[in-house]
């Protein structure tokens, strides 16, 4: 199978609740940017308290913290949601693979280790949850940060 091949049926697999999938989508990016731009607001704080404005450096201080919290908690539902798509998708891939091993036939079952087959399966339920994490957690997490990390030079150099 090619890169694409194997990439199409783990994008099948892991999108088929599709709302699940967006919200889960989303909240990584919310979750990503508001935790990536708490540096954004240490600067403001530092900058506010040189320039001896106590009550913009509160308010800062203020915002910082809720959007810590807020990050913070979205990056717990977020975990959560990836658990419900995980636990899905490796069921409707066990599900569509032992339906293919039955739809064998007989004498397949008969000249051949069905049971390797299905420990082979197996591990590749563990490459899913990898894949999964490797795709959307990291890969997906360093495109937002990349863009979170622009926007905040641009704003600061501006």
């Amino acid at each position: 199978m090619s890169f694409y091949q194997v990439l199409k049926q783990y994008l099948y697999f892991v999108s088929i609740n599709k709302g699940r999938y967006i919200l889960f989508t989303i909240l990584l990016i919310i979750s990503t940017v508001t935790v990536r731009s708490v540096p954004i607001f240490y600067g403001k704080i530092i900058d506010s308290v040189n320039q001896q404005l106590l009550e913009t450096a509160i308010n800062f201080c203020i915002i910082l913290v809720t959007v810590r919290l807020t990050g913070g908690l979205l990056m717990i539902v977020k975990d959560g949601l990836s658990g419900l798509i995980l636990i899905e998708s490796a069921r409707s891939s066990r599900m569509k693979y032992i339906r293919s091993l039955q739809n064998l036939d007989y004498s397949y079952h008969t000249n051949k280790s069905s049971g390797s087959l299905i420990s082979i399966a197996k591990r590749g339920e563990g490459a899913l949850d990898v894949a999964f994490m490797e795709i959307n957690e990291r890969a997906f997490s360093l495109l937002v940060e990349g863009t979170v990390a622009i926007v905040g030079v641009l704003t600061v150099s501006l």
